[in-house]
């Protein structure tokens, strides 16, 4: 173990790895003709780092971009104007970057769009794209340094101080995330420090609760609690301005695509929801190519419920790559697999790493493939233990082999470990930079050097120039998601049967009490020959008859409410519980919640209006109920869309569908009895309960449609709760069906991903 001062021979500056191919002995490079001969330029960039000082580091930088234009000799902040200027005038930039070997080593025209058919600079394009302009950040070190600008490791400069043109892709600092209230409150990250470069393959590991899945859910911006710290990318801070969906691609422990949907199915409808303006000819050319990609291509039409643990992972990949993220975090994508697919798995995420620039950033317990992460961040108790190169590792941690760390990180307490790599990261990345200056330099923790307003206009406008895919409308979003949840109900034969089932059925049950009718009602014939008895009696006979009647014709119409709501809530209750960590991986994906929520809503549209038309026209005509069809429909269809709208934001805000489904039970359990249609409630109580009973409005409102009947004077008769007038029964359910869909709404803002 290294950094613990208690008598350790080995310190991390002891490590001196061998140079390169094609360098020098003290680890810098020939000169650009390839004689090893320094060029006049070259040789003026040495003299000015060497001298230390800002001005003249400034003018080193100078000299450097006096190679890419020799006409030109400019200060620092010119220069930068100089390539922003350079990339709007894209024509004249690419074929000054066929002329000048230069400015292709140092990468200062990524961004620049190559001529049509010039596929040399088209290639070349294609691998720097990215970064417009990979400097500045001046950084004080001692000895020979090797520029990380575009991969090429060029050495400018030796001497003790000079000035290293660095700017990694994304870099935390000081991360920190508290959770927990009052007393409680403890940290999960502390003083987290990273930095990647682009088309890098990162490694997380630590023992389990460390905070490794914690830390990529910070940089995504889903973790619960209190953080501290800066993050930033391509030069910006995040706090300020968020990762656009395009430029970050998360894959999560727990599935991302429906069982019900085919491999390619999931990643079609996935690029529809994340990518704008994709023709049906270029979504399957698309489609085909990120199958191929991830090596999913004959499976294209199996059903993802058959697929096995790898080929999951690799369509999850799939369905994050549609959109091609610059940064991709994988969350324990090799836990759980068979060895050869952890391999398969871990060669596929590498190879992603070199496409396109990515930083590939992956979480994982195992230490089988060290070799190919580019480094290995370990954590330990939420702070860092080790961040660089696997292959000192065990050096740093003085263990013979790597599946020893775990054991060995538990010989120091969490403090201790952040102290020793706080106090020896500087010459541990010192001397890893020396070996791999290309891949590891921008490992490095130095502190920097002032940076000009120049600098910071450079970064900002560099970070408006990246590439992003744009993200589909609000419309299309919900076409799209319309589309899927429709395909999904027909293969679910589960749940197209129950649907019938509830459809067919529930009528059934309604008309069984009325199937021949209801009965008529007789007059009081009023003789005034008849004796007092016969009056009596005969008032006595009309007393019960209406109280029969009154009764049946006030419980049909409350059973048919009861038993929409009910529907209601089996349409919605699981609706959005059972799938919201799909959902909430799309959100971050760039998906508008309005959308998820008015696709729903159509869905469930369709279902409240075939439950409840075919109920009321049942019941009509089977049992010959009176009044006016057509408004008894309206009030029918909005208690069951009422139900419907209300369960579903329940489903929005419970954290599981079986909690959502007992929560929404029980909403139905409570309309019988607060409606009053059964017991009048006193009457303080009915009018504080029933503004939120849908199933009294409804059923107030049918009864309404009977006035001009005797049957509505008989139930005014046997009822002892008042009824309200049809038009504020209206209002009040359909206030019901909105507030629902807007508390739903609300539900789906909420950020939770477990």
């Amino acid at each position: 173990m290294v950094g613990i001062d208690s008598g350790i021979k080995h310190k991390p500056h002891d490590i001196k790895p061998p140079a390169p191919d094609g360098h020098g002995e003290n680890g810098s490079l020939p000169g650009n003709d390839g004689t090893g001969i320094r060029s006049p330029g070259e040789q003026r960039a040495d003299n000015a780092c060497q001298a230390g000082t800002r001005r003249e580091r400034e003018r080193g930088v100078s000299a450097l971009v006096s190679l890419v234009d020799r006409k030109t000799s400019r200060n620092l902040s010119k220069g930068c104007r100089l390539v922003l200027f350079v990339n709007r005038v894209f024509k004249r930039l690419t074929e000054f970057v066929d002329r000048a070997w230069s400015v292709r080593a140092l990468g200062i025209a990524r961004h620049a769009k190559p001529r049509h058919g010039d596929k040399k600079h088209e290639r070349e394009y294609s691998a720097h794209r990215g970064m417009l302009l990979p400097l500045l950040r001046p950084v004080e070190r001692k000895g020979p340094v090797a520029v990380d600008c575009c991969g090429t490791g060029i050495n400018i400069c030796q001497g003790k101080a000079v000035s290293s043109i660095l700017w990694p892709v994304l870099e935390l600092k000081d991360v920190t995330l508290f959770i927990g209230n009052g007393e409680d409150v403890r940290p999960l990250l502390s003083d987290v420090t990273a930095r990647y470069p682009e088309g890098h393959f990162g490694a997380i590991i630590g023992p389990s609760g460390c905070g490794k899945s914690t830390l990529l859910k910070v940089v995504t911006g889903i973790a619960p609690g209190e953080e501290e710290g800066t993050i930033f990318w391509h030069g910006r801070n995040v706090s300020e301005e968020d990762f656009s969906p395009s430029e970050i691609g998360y894959v999560p422990q727990f599935s991302i695509a429906h069982e019900e949907l085919t491999v390619r199915e999931c990643v079609s409808y996935a690029m529809r929801l994340r990518v704008r303006g994709m023709h049906a000819a270029a979504l399957e050319e698309a489609v085909s190519g990120v199958l191929e990609e991830v090596g999913m291509a004959e499976f294209h039409d199996r059903l993802v419920s058959v697929l096995s643990g790898g080929q999951r992972r690799r369509l999850a990949l799939a369905m994050e790559l549609v959109s091609k993220p610059a940064m991709l975090l994988c969350d324990e994508v090799t836990s759980g697999l068979d060895p050869q697919s952890e391999d398969e798995i871990v060669r596929l995420l590498h190879g992603l790493s070199r496409s396109d620039g990515r930083i590939v950033l992956s979480v994982t317990h195992s230490l089988r493939h060290l070799d190919l992460y580019d480094s290995v961040l370990v954590l330990y108790q939420g702070v860092v233990a080790y961040h660089g190169p696997a292959e000192f590792l065990t050096h740093y941690f003085r263990s013979e082999d790597a599946q020893d760390l775990y054991s060995q990180l538990a010989q120091r307490t969490a403090k201790e470990w952040a102290m020793s790599w706080k106090k020896h990261s500087h010459a541990f990345t010192e001397a890893a930079a020396k070996g791999t200056p290309a891949k590891l330099e921008s490992l490095r923790f130095d502190s920097f050097v002032g940076e000009t307003e120049e600098v910071k206009e450079v970064k900002r406008e560099v970070s408006e120039i990246a590439t992003k895919v744009p993200t589909p409308g609000a419309v299309s979003q919900f076409l799209t998601l319309l589309s899927r949840r429709l395909r999904i109900f027909w293969r679910t034969r589960a749940q197209l049967l129950l649907q019938l089932g509830l459809i067919f059925g529930f009528p059934v049950l309604v008309a069984i009490f009325a199937w021949n009718g209801l009965p008529a009602v007789q007059n009081l014939s009023m003789g005034l020959n008849l004796d007092v008895v016969k009056q009596l009696v005969e008032a006595k006979d009309f007393l019960v008859q209406a109280s029969k009647i009154g009764s049946l014709v006030s419980g049909i119409v409350m059973f048919q409410v009861i038993l929409l709501t009910l529907m209601g809530a089996n349409n919605s209750g699981r609706e959005i519980a059972a799938e919201r960590l799909i959902f909430e991986k799309e959100k971050l994906s760039g998906l508008r919640p309005v959308s998820y929520v008015a696709s729903k809503a159509a869905f469930l549209s369709g279902l409240v209006l075939a439950q409840s038309i075919w109920m009321g026209l049942f019941v009509h005509f089977v049992c010959g109920f009176p009044g006016e069809l057509f408004d008894q429909l309206v009030f029918l269809t909005l208690v069951n869309a009422a139900m419907t709208s209300v369960c579903l934001a329940v489903s929005s805000f419970l954290g599981s569908a079986e909690q959502a489904s007992l929560v929404s039970i029980y909403l139905v359990g409570f309309q019988l009895p607060l409606s009053g249609a059964v017991l009048a409630l006193p009457e303080f109580i009915g009018n504080l309960v029933r503004p939120f009973i849908a199933a009294y409005w409804s059923w107030s409102g049918v009864l309404q449609t009977l006035k001009g009947e005797r049957y509505y004077d008989i139930v005014q008769m046997v009822v002892q709760t008042s009824l309200s007038p049809a038009a504020l029964c209206l209002w009040v359910l359909s206030f019901h069906v909105i507030i629902g869909l807007f508390a739903a709404w609300i539900g789906c803002q909420r950020r939770s991903i477990s």
